[in-house]
């Protein structure tokens, strides 16, 4: 498996274009892009002086390509979070379809500075990075390969069945547990609530709070089963003899 970092100047996109002229702002794409055909939403922290912030957010709403910039979380002094969606046009779409396009997987954090986009991303074949690469170049964007790595072979063994366990918790819950890390719930010294997540889903804080805990369960059972197996073969086999006491 191979681990590269891309900088990208991505000419037409808002975050690429406005960041360039916003030097005093550092932007993190802290979600996973959702595409809809051209269009790409997208959850976006931006870092800054709240003036900076600001003037950063007016001339992102007036780009040709966005759709939408709302601001959804106060946040704290140097921190604000946006809801970004961007028509991209068939000619030059997102750098997110021209990784799939390539067979390339993406690292979810994107760091965007003075108009360049930070993309990590893996592929098995060094050839599909070469594609990659050249797609982004053919759309008269600049690329730069900043890090190619050889990271070794991903073992399977031990490992936790991730989709399964997704395909455990319920839609409002999978919503919920992403959104707190979208907003960086679980960071250390965030600041994010309930009601930040509450307000991002645009539910109540109770029911964003049940869908939580209840993902939060179902997650760290899992987990922990995985991480403290005699733990939890110990406590299986009291389980056991509670309920055939013939057996003592």
């Amino acid at each position: 498996m191979w681990e590269a970092e891309l900088a990208v100047r991505h000419y037409g996109c808002p975050v690429s274009d406005v960041s360039s002229s916003h030097s005093s702002v550092r932007i993190e794409n802290v979600s996973r892009v959702r595409l809809t055909g051209g269009e790409a939403k997208r959850l976006l922290a931006v870092d800054g002086a709240e003036s900076d912030v600001t003037a950063f957010a007016d001339e992102y709403r007036d780009h040709d390509a966005t759709v939408e910039f709302e601001r959804v979380s106060a946040g704290d002094a140097n921190r604000a979070y946006f809801i970004s969606e961007v028509d991209y046009p068939a000619d030059n779409p997102s750098i997110l379809k021209l990784i799939d396009d390539a067979g390339c997987f993406q690292y979810s954090t994107v760091v965007v500075e003075h108009g360049v986009e930070h993309w990590v991303v893996y592929t098995r074949h060094k050839e599909s990075l070469r594609r990659l690469v050249d797609a982004i170049e053919e759309r008269s964007n600049n690329v730069r390969l900043a890090r190619n790595v050889d990271v070794g072979p991903i073992s399977d063994e031990e490992a936790i069945h991730y989709h399964a366990l997704r395909s455990e918790l319920t839609k409002q819950q999978l919503a919920a547990f992403e959104a707190a890390l979208e907003l960086g719930y679980y960071a250390e010294n965030n600041q994010a609530t309930i009601s930040d997540i509450a307000a991002f889903l645009d539910v109540h804080h109770s029911t964003a709070g049940e869908h939580i805990k209840r993902a939060e369960n179902t997650l760290l059972s899992e987990v922990g089963r995985h991480l403290f197996p005699d733990v939890v073969n110990q406590s299986t086999q009291t389980e056991t003899l509670r309920s055939n006491p013939s057996e003592c």
